[in-house]
């Protein structure tokens, strides 16, 4: 729903917790393109526990327990979670 008004508002900023829907891979991939097309009309703030979620973003800004502990592009952090599961 959140999505849903922050397409047709032209807000300026949209925030999304948790909007996936669990075990329907199908509705999140439309999820994620729906997302993909408020790129460049709105700022999205996407909060998510699924590595799935990063390919949408721009840049990930990590919190444990209430504390940054990563701030940067998707590709370094999934880099960062690879090298430290060897």
């Amino acid at each position: 729903m959140a999505l849903a008004r922050g397409w047709l508002s032209d807000a300026a900023v949209v925030l999304l917790d948790e909007p996936g829907t669990p075990g329907d891979a199908e509705a999140e991939t439309r999820l994620l393109d729906h997302i993909e097309m408020l790129r460049g009309r709105s700022t999205v703030l996407l909060v998510t526990h699924r590595t799935r979620h990063l390919a949408a973003a721009d840049r990930v800004l990590m919190l444990n327990q209430g504390a940054l502990t990563f701030s940067g592009p998707p590709r370094d952090l999934l880099s960062k979670m690879t090298g430290a599961a060897r």
